[in-house]
């Protein structure tokens, strides 16, 4: 890399999927003292140009299937481009970085306070916050996540979420420091998932919600269990109950739920059950203090409100947003636009200010509808959105994703025996498949907002109960 012209603070952009080659880009980057930028290489070009643009990439190491939608950005003429697979003309490949004789290596300062990875957060393409590690706070997240989950040299990990997520460079890094054993997933699918784990005695894994749903309705179809598997953690999106339901009787060991932002890493960790109470995350881990914000009042509180947290494990800045990053802190605590409250030294989750509904000038939290309905014997899960109305501000509409068909009268008389009169959704919907974000797998929920912006929902009132 030092050949090429690489260096401290060069921005070094990756288009590759999981792969040794990508583990010894990172691990070469970060003793160069240069700038990781993992990219996802399926994007549309639009989504990739805007990325390029805000991260200032000066190389990139691209996989060969992904170069052919990178050629189309014209601003990519100017930068150094190097090819990881098959030759190309005109383009040196990866394969030339591995040097036959010695190299004088310039053995630089300790970079551990300087800018190490670039990531951009999750389902936020088209005004992405790029959030800056540092190599220091990758070090002490992957320590946090060892002694978080328990984990020894003699466990054995496997990754099955992209190397570009933050919490799949944290269990690297975790295995690595411990000297357990790590076996890493090209692409995931549960089928393959379940064979590595039976096969190969995986002991330990977290994958976002949605790789979990797919993993139990896998197992309830083979009727197969996982009996080497002492710990399997859900991060990004709470579980819902049909799967949990689906997937505890495969599991001899034991399943988790975490919390915590890409910002401040995982904070809490709590057991699942089939009597847990779903917005229980359980306690704050050790170094993280919690505190809440109330915006009525416009002061701390220390029972609910929003979630603000200062721990050793916060990341540096965002990239280039100076005002942004002012804005996301208030007394030395990052404001993680969650909302919730302690009871007995557990954290509780009610919703996030994003997913607030104003309807009727009445604040109402998509998490307590969506909560409700989840729990109608027929219901897979359930999205609650706010589409704009004249009257209303916003009126609501709950998409949900059924076990068999179901009439629409029959869940609009459910929500009208156990939601309250502001809380009643003006229409419900169905849908197969929720659409997900391209890093975390979370239910896009602008995605939805986007589709049903057009929606006349005073029409759509008078089809409901007719």
């Amino acid at each position: 890399m030092q050949k090429k012209g690489i260096q401290n603070g060069s921005h070094v952009g990756v288009l590759l999927n999981n792969s040794l080659e990508l583990i010894l880009l990172f691990f070469a980057i970060a003793k160069v003292g240069a700038v990781i930028v993992p990219l996802n290489g399926s994007q549309n070009k639009q989504d990739l140009l805007k990325q390029i643009k805000l991260t200032n990439i000066n190389y990139f190491f691209v996989w060969q299937g992904y170069f052919p939608n990178l050629k189309k950005i014209k601003i990519i003429k100017n930068k150094k481009i190097f090819i990881i697979g098959n030759k190309m003309k005109g383009y040196e490949n990866f394969n030339n970085f591995f040097l036959k004789k010695d190299f004088n290596f310039k053995k630089n300062k300790n970079y551990n306070n300087f800018d190490y990875i670039l990531g951009l957060t999750s389902g936020s393409t088209s005004k992405p916050k790029i959030i800056v590690f540092s190599q220091k706070t990758k070090i002490l997240r992957a320590k946090n996540a060892a002694k978080l989950f328990n984990l020894s040299k003699n466990d054995k990990l496997i990754i099955g979420t992209p190397f570009k997520q933050s919490i799949t460079q944290r269990l690297i890094f975790s295995s690595l420091i411990l000297g357990a054993t790590c076996i890493i997933m090209e692409k995931f699918t549960p089928k393959k998932w379940v064979s590595f784990v039976r096969n190969d005695n995986i002991s330990f894994s977290i994958l976002v919600s949605s790789q979990i749903e797919n993993i139990a309705s896998y197992l309830d179809k083979t009727k197969k269990k996982l009996i080497s598997l002492k710990k399997l953690v859900s991060c990004c999106a709470q579980l819902n109950s049909y799967t949990i339901k689906k997937i505890l009787p495969k599991l001899k060991g034991n399943l988790y739920d975490t919390y915590g932002a890409t910002e401040v890493g995982t904070l809490t960790l709590s057991k699942v059950t089939l009597k847990k109470n779903k917005e229980n995350m359980g306690k704050s881990s050790r170094g993280s203090k919690i505190i809440f914000f109330n915006n009525d009042k416009n002061r701390i509180s220390r029972e609910r409100g929003e979630i603000c947290v200062k721990t050793k494990l916060i990341f540096s800045r965002y990239y280039k947003n100076e005002k942004l990053t002012k804005k996301s802190f208030i007394k030395g605590f990052f404001k993680t636009g969650d909302y919730g409250y302690q009871e007995k030294g557990d954290l509780y989750l009610t919703g996030r200010s994003s997913e607030v509904i104003i309807t009727g000038g009445l604040n109402v939290y998509s998490r307590d509808i969506e909560r409700i309905i989840d729990t109608h014997p027929d219901v897979v899960q359930s999205v609650a959105i706010g589409v704009q109305d004249k009257k209303l501000g916003e009126a609501i509409i709950v998409i949900v994703k059924t076990k068999k068909v179901i009439p629409r009268r029959n869940l609009h008389i459910f929500c009208a025996n156990n939601l309250a009169d502001y809380q009643q959704p003006f229409f419900i919907d169905f849908i197969k498949n929720f659409p997900t974000t391209g890093g975390y797998n979370k239910i896009d929920k602008l995605k939805l907002k986007s589709i049903y912006s057009n929606f006349n929902i005073r029409r759509r009132l008078k089809d409901t109960f007719s």
